[in-house]
């Protein structure tokens, strides 16, 4: 059964099982005793969630992109330089991934469907804080790294974004088609087949650096973000139709 008729499978049931509206809900919950957190406390706890080898990965990935760049004499810094750095950053995506699979490795879905916000909610608090965290590194490292190539900042920024963003959307797609608990060895082969990607266009396909091809690259750029957040959508939106989520106040 392929994610289409799945789809329509649940649609069909919804149909036929009607849930009847639900009476002096309200005076209900209230009378119960449960932690009644505010959003910003749950999304500021989930941080506690995220393992500390998560954070020093990313670390040790950002020093090591410097230290390469920084001490390494390449044939054409500009654009050879940038493109073997950029070799590095689909490993954000895939320590990103890691966490956000930690719960489907561990069969830990069931509990963390019994909290008091859903599970798309926190799925979303999730790849928020690993979002922002990994475009603090990528930023930082563009800052670190515009004095090598003509454009700045800007330039640099796109050039690592973007094969951020293109391994965000494979893996994302892999979270989603893939239900096994091998999901996190496929994402680790598609960031591993971006880096190679990257790390032969340094060699062969310098030319698709330089200033003339700014414009496609931030189009490419654009695209893959607004690619992301409709994937993220979905993801989210299909764990919402499972939830079972019985404290959940609309």
């Amino acid at each position: 059964m392929n994610f289409k008729e799945k789809k329509q499978l649940i649609s069909e049931i919804k149909k036929a099982y009607v849930q009847p509206k639900t009476r002096q809900k309200e005076a209900f919950l209230s009378k119960l005793s449960y932690p009644k957190s505010t959003f910003s406390q749950f999304a500021f706890d989930q941080l506690a969630f995220i393992r500390r080898r998560t954070w020093l990965i990313s670390i040790a990935l950002f020093v090591t992109m410097e230290l390469l760049m920084r001490y390494n004499n390449f044939t054409e810094i500009q654009s050879a330089g940038i493109i073997t750095v950029s070799a590095f950053v689909p490993m954000l995506t895939l320590v990103s991934a890691i966490e956000l699979l930690r719960s489907k490795r561990y069969g830990m879905g069931e509990m963390e469907m019994s909290t008091r916000f859903s599970l798309g909610t926190l799925m979303l608090v999730k790849m928020s804080w690993l979002g922002i965290s990994n475009l603090v590194v990528l930023m930082t490292s563009a800052l670190f790294m515009m004095d090598k190539i003509e454009g700045g900042f800007v330039r640099t920024g796109i050039y690592l974004i973007v094969p951020y963003l293109f391994t965000c959307n494979l893996s994302l797609w892999l979270i989603k088609k893939t239900k096994e608990k091998e999901c996190v060895y496929y994402c680790a082969t598609a960031s591993g087949t971006v880096s190679l990607i990257l790390l032969v266009l340094s060699k062969n396909a310098v030319w698709l650096y330089e200033s003339r091809f700014t414009l496609a690259w931030a189009f490419i750029c654009i695209l893959l973000f607004i690619l992301m957040l409709v994937e993220s959508i979905r993801i989210i939106r299909n764990m919402e139709e499972n939830k079972w989520n019985s404290l959940s106040i609309e």
